[in-house]
């Protein structure tokens, strides 16, 4: 059964992380105050997991890489007063099958029956692997500034992911940090807020990776990004008896755009929104249009 349990995610002591924006940080730890973190057991695994919110329709929504749960905070307290949000910190399984057989139980546990899902970049690999498993409790589905599988790689995973583990822990989390902060690069022309956000984002990351999350998550996580690329194939007739309605999100300039169109061919007829600009952050420069778009579809437009 479900518990409660501290959160894991203890406050920075570094103090540009403390001063890279004092609101965004009060926001988080308003947050971290008033939104318990729960964690329930499937098997051997423990998965710490948020459910915030009293809305009559769940959302299950997936966290990107090198992450816990706590990095969608922002998302869940957009979300919290309209619609219950259930998010799991998905590192402790090892395969995709056991995390979708996991996840039910843990819905089954919290008597939810249909769920919205999100994901976003890693999430939305996780997203698509949850949906074409269980897309009977699935209404919604929202895949975010992400990408189909892609088969053809599947031999470049495999040798990563042979020298990942024999790397030492700091090498990993400096390879991992060098690469996942080129995406949170602040362009000077956007407005001072997003730049904010933005910065505290880049803060928060890198405080995450070097001071919460393990070598064991961050090999998880590929894991089940290597067995996503190197196993899964999606066929639009596989969904073609669901009943609810699927959205992409992208922008024109996210390195995951150049799969878009495939990413499109998997699914009946997804609706989808472009942007022109964003990245693979466009979640976060077009904050608001972003989070009016989803709440659209969850609505019913």
């Amino acid at each position: 059964m479900p518990s409660r349990i501290r959160h894991s995610e203890a406050s920075p002591t570094n103090k540009a992380f403390a001063l890279a924006n004092f609101r965004y940080w009060r926001d988080l730890e308003d947050f971290r105050t008033t939104c318990p973190l729960n964690q329930f057991s499937f098997k051997t695994v423990k998965v710490p997991f948020y459910d915030v919110g009293k809305g009559a329709e769940a959302i299950l929504l997936f966290h990107g890489a090198s992450q816990t749960a706590e990095y969608s905070f922002r998302r869940i307290v957009q979300f919290k007063d309209e619609f219950r949000v259930i998010v799991p910190t998905i590192n402790g399984f090892r395969r995709l099958d056991e995390l979708g057989q996991g996840l039910t139980r843990l819905l089954d546990s919290r008597r939810i029956d249909t769920v919205h899902v999100l994901g976003g970049s890693f999430g939305g690999m996780i997203a698509q692997a949850f949906f074409h498993r269980h897309s009977s409790r699935i209404d919604r589905l929202i895949l975010a500034f992400t990408m189909p599988p892609l088969p053809e790689y599947k031999r470049i995973f495999q040798w990563i992911g042979l020298l990942l583990k024999t790397m030492p822990p700091p090498l990993l989390k400096w390879l991992t940090k060098k690469e996942m902060v080129k995406m949170l690069k602040v362009d000077p022309s956007l407005p001072m807020e997003t730049r904010e956000l933005l910065d505290f984002y880049r803060a928060y990351f890198l405080h995450m990776l070097m001071s919460v999350v393990s070598k064991g998550d961050l090999l998880a996580q590929y894991r089940l990004a290597a067995e996503f690329n190197g196993r899964e194939i999606y066929r639009p007739e596989e969904s073609a008896d669901h009943a609810g309605r699927i959205l992409i999100i992208t922008s024109r300039n996210d390195p995951n755009f150049k799969y878009h169109e495939r990413l499109k061919a998997q699914y009946l007829k997804p609706g989808e929104v472009v942007y022109e600009s964003g990245g693979h952050v466009g979640s976060l420069v077009h904050e608001e249009d972003y989070v009016s778009k989803i709440k659209a579809i969850l609505r019913g437009r």
